[in-house]
């Protein structure tokens, strides 16, 4: 097995384990559209709200975003100035891309020295939000670190796929 079909192997793995994280976040939909309607229909029909709704959602809603982030980079479904992107050649996407690459590290790394030590300092905490519910709200910041893993390792998978484009011209997987 040569050195590019190993790397493909790789990348395959990780683009699976976004695959993955994308069906999650499909299913935290529903369990927020469902979410939405029971608590909806019970202040309606008897002008009772569960105290839990609003907050479960909003704790959902933050999940989802950060799952569906991760999944927008797996399909490198961000956005661009595509009127000179798509004009340019495949290699010169890609060029360019290694390129505009860059900020996306520095992005993810500022949000890292951030989110680590918060995460962290409410799950020594045991944080819960204030409220008459009183949800833990630690395990949902703690997601954005896990997260954070997750958009680096396939930013990462982006960014080799890039750099081969670049050099030889051909897409690799």
């Amino acid at each position: 097995m040569s050195l590019t079909q190993k790397l493909g192997r790789i990348l395959q793995v990780i683009d699976s384990i976004g695959d993955h994280v994308g069906m999650v976040a499909r299913w935290i939909t529903v369990v927020i559209i469902a979410i939405s309607l029971f608590a909806t229909g019970a202040r309606y029909l008897f002008d009772r709200p569960p105290i839990w709704g609003y907050e479960l959602q909003t704790m959902l809603w933050a999940v989802l975003v950060l799952f569906s982030g991760y999944y927008a980079v797996r399909f490198d479904a961000h956005v661009r100035f595509d009127v000179i992107y798509r004009r340019l050649s495949p290699r010169r996407r890609a060029t360019l891309n290694c390129i505009t690459f860059l900020f996306f590290f520095i992005f993810f790394i500022a949000i890292m020295l951030e989110a680590v030590p918060y995460a962290w300092d409410s799950f020594l905490r045991k944080e819960r939000l204030v409220s008459l519910w009183g949800p833990p709200i630690w395990p949902v910041k703690i997601l954005v670190p896990i997260a954070g893993v997750f958009f680096l390792v396939q930013g990462i998978a982006n960014y080799v796929r890039y750099l081969y484009t670049a050099i030889t011209g051909k897409e690799l997987i």
